[in-house]
C-alpha cells in the first residue's frame, strides 16, 4: 500500500476518535461482537446492520482480528465502521484456511510465499460464499472477488508487520504477496450498467 493512499485515507475519514465514548468504548472492545451504537462512532443509521461480529473467527487469532480492528478503526482512525466490516470479510476465509492447514499455529510469524500461493489457488477454485442467497453465492469467483480478498489479506500483514506486532510474519508482506498475485480489473463498459 503506497504511503500517500494511507496518508489520504486518515485525512479523509478521522472522524472516528472525535466521536467515540472511551468509557462505553472499553467495555466494548472486550466483548467478540461490537454494537457500533456503543462505540460511539460515526455509522450509516439508515442501514440495520451495526455489528461487528468476531466470534467466527478461531479463538487463536480472534483478539490478533480485534486488535488489528481496533488500529485501523481507532488508532490510525483511516476506516469508516463499514470498512471495518468489509476487512472482517475478507479476513474470515483466510483465518480458516490457516487453522485448517495449521492448527498448531497462534501467529503467522512461519507464515511463507508458498502458503500464499496456496491460499490464493483455494481461494480461485472456491466458490464465492455468503451468508444469504444472492447473485453470487455458489457463482464461480469474479476478479473483483479475487482483487478484494487478496487486498484484505494484504492489508492486515502488512499493518501487523508495519507496527511490528508480535504475531507478523518474519518474510516481509512484498516477499509474501506479489502485485501481480491480484487479477487486473477490466474498466467497467458503459453497457454494463444498467441505471444511470
Amino acid at each position: 500500500m503506497k504511503r500517500n493512499k494511507i496518508l489520504a485515507s486518515m485525512n479523509r475519514h478521522g472522524q472516528n476518535k472525535v466521536h467515540t465514548n472511551m468509557e462505553a468504548y472499553r467495555e466494548e472492545i472486550t466483548k467478540d461482537i461490537w454494537d457500533v451504537r456503543n462505540l460511539g462512532i460515526p455509522y450509516n443509521k439508515s442501514r440495520a446492520d451495526y455489528l461487528i461480529k468476531f466470534d467466527k473467527f478461531d479463538p487463536v487469532f480472534r483478539n490478533l482480528i480485534k486488535k488489528y480492528i481496533q488500529q485501523r478503526l481507532f488508532v490510525q482512525d483511516s476506516i469508516k465502521f463499514a470498512t471495518a466490516r468489509s476487512e472482517l470479510i475478507t479476513l474470515s476465509p483466510f483465518i480458516k484456511f490457516v487453522t485448517l492447514k495449521y492448527p498448531e499455529w497462534t501467529d503467522f510469524r512461519s507464515l511463507i510465499r508458498s502458503d500464499i500461493v496456496e491460499y490464493l489457488e483455494h481461494l480461485r477454485n472456491t466458490p464465492i460464499r455468503g451468508n444469504r442467497d444472492s447473485n453470487y453465492k455458489g457463482k464461480e469467483p469474479t476478479h473483483y472477488y479475487l482483487w478484494r480478498m487478496i487486498g484484505g489479506v494484504e492489508n492486515f500483514l502488512y499493518c501487523i508487520q508495519r507496527y511490528e506486532w508480535p504475531e507478523a510474519p518474519e518474510v516481509p508482506i512484498r516477499k509474501l504477496i506479489y502485485q501481480e498475485d491480484r487479477p487486473r480489473l477490466e474498466p467497467k463498459n458503459v453497457d454494463d450498467f444498467t441505471y444511470m
